[in-house]
């Protein structure tokens, strides 16, 4: 089984905003059919009969998700983000094998000779060790990661009859000011932010606001000028990332760019971006 993979900012993102329920739902479907077929992003026209209308690939186009290709559709850096079809024939065959050996394996323990004084228990051990096969899961991460800091020591009963836990004690005020202080960010990073969600011409919730301007505050932290980072704004919004995290990456990438920049014509989607950040950094994105 392969997984279609959507990141957790998608509902939200100033590229996606806009979207029609149409597109949203088209944009789904389309992933999870091409993940299921192994067609690495690419969508036919026949497809359109069971995924969505064709205003819906006309919004996805115009948004960037969708690129136009010989024939079709495809998803836009899809090789970047998604399996490969080669990684999942790759990843199957190696799964296959693994089940060839372990058959191997087990056909030689029983074609083995038993002494007879551990039949009983041999018997018995096999019996119910066999596999079960479980269920798909909902989602391909099930390890869990909200594991307390401090968990419960167990403590023994005095009667020896059992183990006592601990009730978790109650968030107090030091827990709402760690909390309060995580949700912090500079009024030099909110300035920063503010400028981008209203070029960007779309409207952002609060709190993605807040996680713009931490990731914002993160690139100030470390030495980088507004300049830099208005840029690196823009590049995270022309692309399919809606995770707010991986804007200060998108922030040193744009660097390496911006010393590449005049060396080729760059195509109107890029000049549009170039004259964004342009406009960021003329309005005040600037450090005192």
């Amino acid at each position: 089984m392969t997984w279609f993979k959507v990141d957790d900012g998608f509902w939200s993102h100033p590229k996606t905003a806009m979207l029609s329920d149409a597109a949203v739902a088209m944009w789904v479907r389309a992933g999870s059919y091409s993940c299921q077929h192994l067609t690495d992003g690419f969508i036919s026209p026949p497809m359109l009969r069971m995924l969505g209308p064709r205003e819906a690939v006309d919004e996805l186009v115009e948004a960037g998700l969708w690129n136009t290709a010989p024939g079709g559709w495809q998803f836009h850096d899809w090789d970047e983000y998604q399996e490969t079809s080669e990684t999942v024939k790759r990843r199957r065959e190696q799964a296959r094998d693994r089940q060839r050996r372990a058959r191997a394996a087990r056909e030689k323990k029983r074609a083995t000779p038993r002494d007879d004084s551990s039949s009983v228990t041999g018997d018995v051990t096999r019996d119910n060790t066999r596999e079960f096969s479980t269920p798909d899961p909902t989602r391909p991460d099930l390890v869990g990661t909200d594991v307390p800091t401090n968990p419960p020591t167990p403590q023994q009963d005095s009667d020896g009859g059992g183990t006592l836990v601990p009730l978790r004690r109650p968030k107090g005020g030091r827990e709402v000011a760690e909390r309060l202080n995580a949700t912090a960010h500079s009024a030099e990073a909110h300035m920063i932010a503010r400028q981008y969600v209203e070029h960007a011409g779309s409207a952002v919730p609060g709190k993605v606001l807040g996680d713009i301007a931490r990731s914002v505050d993160e690139c100030l932290a470390s030495g980088v000028g507004p300049e830099q980072i208005a840029r690196g704004l823009v590049a995270w919004h022309e692309s399919p990332i809606t995770a707010t995290s991986q804007i200060p990456s998108f922030v040193h990438k744009a660097a390496a760019k911006q010393a590449q920049r005049g060396r080729s014509k760059p195509t109107d989607r890029a000049l549009s971006a170039m004259e964004m950040a342009e406009t960021l950094i003329a309005q005040g994105v600037t450090r005192e």
